[in-house]
């Protein structure tokens, strides 16, 4: 959602697809958690801040203004006074794990002592093979449905996560029994969080490299950024560390204990932080603060917002939006401050290849013809100029599609933007281009 303007965000109905795990929660996680429980996200703004350089959102900022002025980027050298040597570009590729396990909450197993247990890990694809979490290192607080990934040595879980209900969630014919229907939702969201949480991962790693990207995080990057199909990749290496500053306050965000998501039903009229949000197009919702509700930023401006906008509360979800898409774009808005700019035509832009896919496929057409075909549409899918930009969030075609290619420097505050860089960089669909 747009933080300021409304506390809803339009569904796109996305589903979370499997994505491989990466690399180890960023180092100071733990800290950064113990303040979260203290202090709010506040402390946690302020404790990031304190581990990163002050200049790391300028330099971005400006470079970001560079690249799509068609200036080269400024790459400034290491606080220590040595300048990085000029890397070689590397594909991005997510690392490639021995074996990932699933924590099984309704298996019961024999102890040593003749006594029962309840809980088991499994492996993926051998479900046979099992082993308990002093076997794996995985921490004795797992929850069902974490994942573990031995490869990484990191462990996925749901359990920080404090669930509520927001508004009526009445039971359905299949889930009949009285409190059922949110059990089962959140029995569904408790999955999809696991699954963000291995995607922000190796997305992270993705944008972590000290190289310039290339491959499968490339695309990715253009999709979700793309301002960034008129830059080379060695004027968008730069940029990188706004991206990873932001993936890695939302993993710090959704890691930390006491992390809040809320299940939203049909919320009461004088429930004033839910206002508007029994449409039927709602997935979810972040609160804004008094002052972003008195003095909205400014969209049109491409001076980016601050990611310590203070917004406190819990990330809201109805069930359109329980999916790895919108936790992390929610997410986003809560921990890092981003904005709607603009909403992806992502979902849209799908619909048209797999109906010109279709087509070629029916006819029997080559290559050459189905690209002859597609020509007009694959021609709205490029970067525009930014002051084209409208100013606000666009819901209709053709002005959301021409909206999105407008964003320019936009881009790294817009939730929808890290939703789709996430969802393609570890497996999602790529659109045509």
């Amino acid at each position: 959602m747009h933080a300021q303007d409304k506390d809803t965000d339009k569904t796109r109905g996305r589903a979370g697809a499997a994505g491989p795990a990466a690399r180890a929660a960023a180092p100071g996680a733990g800290r950064l958690q113990v303040l979260q429980r203290a202090a709010g996200n506040a402390a946690v703004a302020r404790a990031v801040a304190e581990q990163r350089r002050e200049s790391a959102e300028v330099q971005a900022e400006e470079n970001v203004q560079r690249v799509t002025n068609g200036v080269t980027p400024v790459q400034r050298a290491a606080a220590d006074g040595t300048k990085e040597s000029a890397s070689p570009v590397v594909s991005g590729a997510p690392v490639i794990q021995r074996a990932v396990w699933t924590y099984n909450a309704s298996t019961r197993t024999h102890d040593v002592m003749g006594g029962q247990r309840s809980g088991v890990w499994q492996e993926d694809g051998n479900p046979q093979h099992i082993a308990t979490s002093a076997q794996l290192g995985a921490g004795a607080q797992a929850h069902h449905g974490d994942k573990y990934d031995d490869a990484t040595g990191r462990h996925f879980g749901s359990g920080n996560v404090a669930f509520s209900q927001r508004g009526a969630i009445p039971d359905t014919p299949q889930a009949h029994r009285d409190g059922t229907a949110y059990k089962e939702r959140e029995a569904h969201v408790r999955q999809a969080l696991v699954e963000t949480k291995r995607r922000l991962a190796t997305a992270i790693t993705m944008v972590s490299a000290s190289a310039a990207p290339s491959g499968r995080v490339l695309d990715a990057l253009r999709s979700g950024f793309p301002g960034f199909q008129r830059a080379t990749p060695q004027q968008i290496q730069p940029l990188l560390a706004h991206v990873a500053e932001v993936l890695r306050r939302i993993q710090t965000g959704l890691d930390a204990e006491g992390a809040q998501i809320a299940l939203a039903g049909e919320t009461a009229w004088y429930d004033l932080g839910a206002l508007g949000s029994n449409q039927a197009n709602v997935a979810g919702w972040v609160a804004p603060t008094v002052g972003e509700r008195l003095n909205p930023h400014d969209k049109k401006s491409e001076k980016l917002p601050t990611m310590d906008a203070g917004r406190e509360g819990a990330i809201n979800l109805r069930s359109l939006g329980e999916n790895v898409w919108y936790i992390v774009h929610e997410a986003t808005h809560r921990f890092a401050g981003t904005l709607d700019y603009q909403y992806s035509p992502y979902e849209h832009e799908l619909n048209e290849d797999r109906a010109d896919v279709g087509t070629a496929q029916t006819l029997g057409w080559s290559q050459q013809k189905l690209e002859e075909y597609s020509a007009d549409r694959l021609g709205k899918r490029v970067a525009r100029d930014a002051d084209q930009y409208t100013g606000q969030d666009e819901s209709a075609h053709p002005a959301k599609q021409l909206n999105w290619y407008a964003m320019g420097p936009r881009a790294l505050m817009n939730a929808d933007s890290y939703a789709q860089f996430v969802v393609v960089a570890t497996g999602g669909t790529l659109p045509r281009r």
